[in-house]
């Protein structure tokens, strides 16, 4: 791991080596994602490429979150390289073929430039910031929001999630993400950090 920066004793990480705990959050925690459905020798292959970069910020040595996201500039190898997956992983193809498609189908059709970062995870232990605020927990994840777009050199976060999933919308409201598109059942937010 790589400490990238602390802010109240909450420490942020880039997670190089190591990442089985990362895909087994992001499967127990995101069921909707399509990260649902790889395994861990993918996922590390995705890492190890830089096709994606998993942040875990952790406190007395406990994962209090995980945040992943891809440069824009991968975001399409990053999708060849899921279809080569569920293409030499027929089974899981298949099996899950109807939530695969819904989560193919969430394009925006906006083109993104480099100074964007698209938020592909955020899992939030809600029990590691208890002895702190709403208001001062929400500032420590955007600070570390911050740190990770300036290590990619960009300025804005750019996302999406689905319309029923009403912790993501009342912490992305709350943290003042605009709506930048919508497309079937999702939405697609950005914020400008300065």
């Amino acid at each position: 791991m790589i400490k990238i920066f602390i802010k109240n004793s909450y420490i942020l990480y880039l997670i190089t080596k190591e990442t089985n705990f990362a895909l087994k959050i992001i499967k127990k925690e995101l069921k909707n994602s399509v990260f649902f459905y790889f395994d861990y020798l993918f996922f590390k292959k995705l890492i190890k490429k830089k096709l994606i970069s998993v942040f875990v910020v952790k406190k007395k040595n406990k994962v209090s979150a995980i945040i992943s996201v891809v440069i824009p500039e991968n975001f399409l190898m990053l999708k060849y390289n899921i279809f080569l997956f569920f293409l030499c992983n027929p089974h899981k193809l298949i099996l899950n073929i109807f939530s695969i498609l819904k989560n193919s189908l969430r394009d925006s059709s906006s083109f993104f430039n480099n100074k964007y970062l698209h938020l592909l995870h955020l899992v939030i232990f809600k029990n590691y910031f208890k002895n702190i605020s709403l208001k001062k927990k929400d500032e420590i994840i955007n600070i570390f929001f911050k740190k990770i777009l300036k290590f990619f050199n960009a300025k804005t976060l750019f996302l999406c999630y689905e319309i029923g999933n009403i912790k993501a919308k009342k912490f992305y409201k709350r943290n003042n993400f605009l709506v930048h598109d919508h497309n079937n059942n999702t939405i697609f937010l950005k914020k400008k950090f300065r």
